[in-house]
Formats: C-alpha cells, structure tokens, sequence
C-alpha cells in the first residue's frame, strides 16, 4: 500500500487522475484491488474507489496544495453521478481532499501534544518506577512512618508539591507508602504531569522530576524532600530482606548492618543480596568487610556473577535478556520477576548503572504483556519508535500498545500521525475506542481535533464539535471527566446544530455528574433534553440517564422515572433499526432492573434484534 500511496502522489503532481491511477493500480495485489474497488469498478477501470483509498492513507507531506484541489475538483464533478453509498464514499474522499487542500495552504504544522497521564493503581506505579518489592515483602509500618505518610497527604491536600524522601534513602519506597494509604483514602492515583483541569481535585500526580508547582495540584514527586525512615522500620526491613533471600543473620549483624546503611534501605537490601551470592551469614564479621558505598557493593554482586551488558532500563518486560542468563539473574535475586505483568526489574537503580545495552522499541509487539511493554518502552526514552512499531502491528494487537503510548507518550503519537487526514486519525480512534481502549481513543479524536483549529470554522468547526463530543467520552471514561467537561465548553462554542449541541450538553452533564458538581451537572442535562424537543434523540437518552445516576442516592423513585424515560428513548431508536444505541439501552434497562426488581421486555427484543445475545443473557431474558 506504501508503494501504491507514494507512486499515486507522485504521478498526480504530473497526470490526470485516470492517468495516475491507471499507473499505480499495478503496485497493489489484485485481492487488494477488489478489496478496494470491487470487481466491476475494476473492470470499468473506474479511479474514484483507487482515490478513495489513496485520500485515506496518504501522508499530506506528500501532496502540494495544488494536488490536494485538483482531487477534490475531480470527486466534486464525479459525485453528480452517484447515489448510496457510493456517494458517501465520494464525500467522504471529497472532504479529505479540502481539508488536505486547506491545511496544506495554512502549513502543516504539528498541534502541541498533551501532557501525559494515566490513572494508576500503588502497585502500577510501582511497575513503572522499577520498584517491585511491594510484590515480594510485606513491611509493618511503625507509627513514625506512618506520621511522615500522614503529614506528606496533609501537605498535598493543601496543594503543595511534595518531595518524598531522599534519593538513594528509599524515597521510591516511601512514595508507594504514601500512594497505598492516599488510594484507601479515596484519592486518585495519576502517574504523569500535573494540568491546570486537574485544580482542587482530590488527585495525587506522580512525577518523576521537578514540576511546575504554579497550578496548585497535589503533587508528588519521586526524589528531593526530607522525610526519611526510622531505624525501627529499617530493622524490620533488613529482616524481611535477609529472609526473602534466604540469608542467616544474627541480631547483632543486623544492628551493625542498619548503622552502617546510614538511613538508605538500598543499602540493607544490596547487602543482603551480596550477601545471596557469597553464601555468607550477616554477622558483625560481615557487616565490617563491607564497602561503605551501594556502588561498590552491587560492583561486587555484579563481579562475583560474571554479568554485563544488560539492559540499561530499570524495569523491562520478560524476554528483553536472553533465557539462560534471564533465569540465572532471577535466581541469584538480581531481578524481580513480575508474573502478572510480565515485567523485570533491578533490585535498585544503581544496577542499570552497570548496563550498557539498549532497551529496543521491538519489545512492545512481541511482549507478553504489549501494554506495559509500551508503558516501559516510552518511560525509557523509546515512546516514538513503541508508538511506531505499535501502530505497525495494529491488526495483531498493537491497539493495547498504542494505548499505553498515548497514556505516557502522547508526543509520540501526534509525531506519527498529525500529517495525516483528521478522518485516518479518527479511524484509528473508533477502532481503539470499541476495544475498551480509551486512553489512545482519548488522544487520537483530540489530535484530529486539534489539526482543524487552525482552519475556517465556518468550514470545520461542526465537525471539530463532533471529534470533541467523541474525545470527552473517551476523557470520562479513562477517568479524566475534568478534562472532558473542558473539552465540551470549547465544543458548545463551535457547535452550529441542534443535534451537536444537544450531544455536547448530554455528555457535559455526565463529565460534571462524575466531578462530583451534581447541581451543575442536573442543569446541563435537562439543557440537554430540551433540545430534544420531546423527539426519541439519542443526547435526550443519555441526558435523562445522567439525572437518573443523579437522583439514585436522593430518590429511588426519581431515578426510576428518569430511567424508564431514557429506555423510552433509546428501545424506540434501538427498534428503529439504531444499534449503536442497544448496548446504552442494556445499561440503563440494568438499572432500572436493579431499582424495580423486574425488567422491561422490549430490552429482550433490542438485543435479539442487534445480535448481542450475550447481553441478551446476562439481562435474564
């Protein structure tokens, strides 16, 4: 297809466009051919379908202005001819063609990326960070660390940017405390960089560097501070350590071992681990003989190992070093195997100083776990290439990679794809979105809304309206409705018809409803439904839902009536032959179920009539 695109862009600054489809029709295979064209437009030797195909995968960087209008001039006089769906198809190559045109003559320029974000778990941000102990050992608190734990919540909670422990002295470990007790107190877990929608929320941004503090975000911030831990929790750590290797000790090598690590956990646990090695008792004896630094300690383990040339990342997915010495490392303890990631982790940093080799972007299609493969990938500094090679392999699974990406690199994707089409940008989006993967839906509709900002919005601002209603949806889904709610002010500003606006309002109302501003929220919706106009519209469904939400927790009854009002809406579009509505219609019918105690038959007959028999079943029909 590569060959076909750049042989039509070439041909086409030069030809007609009979001419330069004739000519390149030859680089395809014939399946690939009638796959396009079908086998009489192939036979007639019609070019619309070639250009069509053309339109929806070419990098604008290979067209002229001049180019882009005369297609757009070819499929306007050839449209008049056409009904059906071949029309649409026509439209559709239209459109591509002006917006091609009109970018092209504006400069294509890539719209400023997003700042990455992803709403984790304690233990992913342990994944990421490279500290996997959390898996492996269970450390009491004593009550001094949980003080220090309580006074950093406090200070976020007051909107402070907050350093967590010095580096080398567990400040990793101490970050993890802190997120496990913030995420039993109901805080939001965010692993990125903070953003100016994220104010007042009750969130906990993780970083793993110094940031811009002027928002007023609750911040955390891996390295720097002053709290450090006791001695009582350092003695309970060097104990479990010592058993989690295996290693005998005596009460007095572990005292000797907790005043020579001056503070530093990485200190205990890289004793500990040369400790494995040498097969070696923790004694006084011991500790005496030991380098002061980690540096030389884990030198040391290294040397007694025979080991180099390792991966210099600090966490890495399985598969990355090869089997035998894989295994081996595991063995001696040098890695941390995380099974249910499918991830590989140092015991500290200080061993990725040793690595020399790279970790390659290729890890991500062939990864066990193609998510956290990216996730690490782009952390390391390979986001562009994790978020090439994802793309590469979208048919086998690369759809969970491009999410990953987006979630921790989104530059990456704005790189590859800005030169192309808003409508391929949004392809990739649907697709991403229906498999549940909303973080790569999220940032591919906002990239394709972002590339029209620049252009006439009397020309595009509806369909910018469109792609925005889209994103936000994808926003409150993946657990950022801050960031729909602002998504969805910008779009009520474009949007230019009834159908747009009462979408927008509709999907607003729930991005307020999941922030917790119900008044706001109760307001927006019933907004919403009055642009309906008492007509079955599917924004009036999702409308008269959200007050449903609103109203369970102050008035069962209310919320029944509110739910029976949108399964009224959307049964009527689902008979109407609208099944993109039938799964919106199970959601509510389950709900309404819930609350009466008995459902609705027309549900039944929806999700028959759809095909969607497993919901067919879970329903109770």
């Amino acid at each position: 297809m590569k060959e076909f695109v750049e042989c039509m862009a070439k041909s086409l600054r030069e030809s007609s466009v009979e001419r330069s489809a004739e000519r390149c029709a030859g680089l395809l295979p014939r399946d690939t051919l009638i796959a396009i064209a079908g086998e009489k437009n192939l036979e007639r030797g019609d070019p619309l379908p070639l250009l069509e195909a053309f339109m929806g995968g070419v990098d604008l960087r290979l067209l002229t202005p001049e180019v882009a209008e005369k297609i757009a001039g070819y499929v306007g006089e050839r449209i008049k001819g056409l009904e059906g769906r071949r029309r649409e198809a026509a439209l559709l190559a239209g459109y591509m063609a002006r917006e091609a045109a009109d970018r092209l003559r504006a400069g294509l320029t890539m719209p400023s990326p997003p700042l990455p974000r992803m709403v984790a778990r304690p233990l992913d941000v342990a994944a990421l960070t490279g500290f996997l102990w959390p898996l492996f050992l269970e450390i009491e608190a004593t009550p001094s660390l949980e003080e220090t734990v309580e006074e950093i919540i406090k200070d976020a909670s007051k909107g402070r940017v907050v350093g967590v422990g010095r580096r080398g002295h567990g400040a990793t470990a101490l970050l993890y405390a802190v997120l496990s007790k913030a995420y039993e107190e109901g805080w939001r877990i965010v692993f990125g960089l903070p953003a100016k929608w994220m104010r007042g929320s009750r969130t906990l941004v993780v970083s793993r560097g110094a940031v811009d503090d002027s928002f007023g975000v609750p911040t955390l911030v891996e390295g720097g501070g002053v709290h450090v831990f006791d001695e009582d929790y350092l003695r309970s750590f060097a104990e479990s350590i010592l058993g989690f290797d295996g290693v005998d000790y005596s009460e007095g090598g572990v005292e000797s071992l907790v005043g020579r690590s001056g503070g530093s956990p990485v200190y205990l646990e890289s004793a500990s681990l040369l400790a494995r090695i040498l097969g070696e008792r923790v004694d006084e004896e011991f500790v005496r003989r030991l380098p002061s630094g980690v540096e030389e300690i884990v030198e040391e383990a290294a040397a007694r190992l025979g080991v180099r040339n390792l991966p210099g990342a600090r966490v890495f997915p399985e598969g990355a070093v090869e089997r035998g010495l894989e295994a081996r490392l595991v063995e001696a303890g040098v890695l941390l195997r995380d099974g249910e990631r499918g991830l590989l982790a140092y015991r500290n940093s200080v061993w990725t100083r040793l690595a020399a080799a790279p970790l390659g972007p290729r890890v991500v299609p062939g990864s066990k776990n193609v998510w956290w493969a990216a996730a690490v990938a782009s952390l390391n500094g390979y986001g562009r290439e994790a978020a090439y090679y994802a793309l590469e392999s979208l048919l086998e699974g690369g759809l969970e990679a491009l999410d990953a990406v987006a979630a921790v690199h989104p530059e990456a994707l704005y790189a590859l794809l800005y030169s192309f089409t808003s409508y391929r940008i949004e392809v990739i989006a649907e697709r991403a979105g229906g498999a549940g993967l909303q973080s790569a839906a999220a940032e591919l509709y906002g990239l394709a809304r972002r590339i029209l900002e620049g252009l006439p919005p009397e020309a595009y601002g509806e369909r910018s309206a469109s792609l925005a209603i889209k994103e936000a949806y994808s926003e409150t889904r993946r657990g950022f409705p801050e960031r729909a709610a602002v998504v969805l002010e910008e779009a009520l500003k474009l949007a230019r018809t009834r159908e747009t606006r009462g979408a927008a309002l509709a999907e607003l109302a729930a991005a307020l409803a999941s922030t917790g501003r119900i008044e706001e929220a109760r307001s927006v919706a019933e907004e919403s439904i009055g642009e309906a106009g008492g007509k079955p519209e599917p924004w009036a469904g999702k409308a008269y839902a959200v007050l449903g939400a609103i109203a369970e927790n102050e008035d069962p009854g209310e919320a029944v009536e509110n739910y029976k009002r949108a399964l009224d809406v959307l049964a009527q579009l689902v008979y109407t032959g609208r099944c993109e509505y039938a799964e919106d219609m199970f959601t509510v019918a389950s709900r309404l179920k819930k609350l009466r105690g008995r459902g609705d038959p027309r549900v039944c007959g929806g999700l028959a009539k759809c095909g969607l028999f497993d919901l067919y079943t879970i329903y109770g029909c």
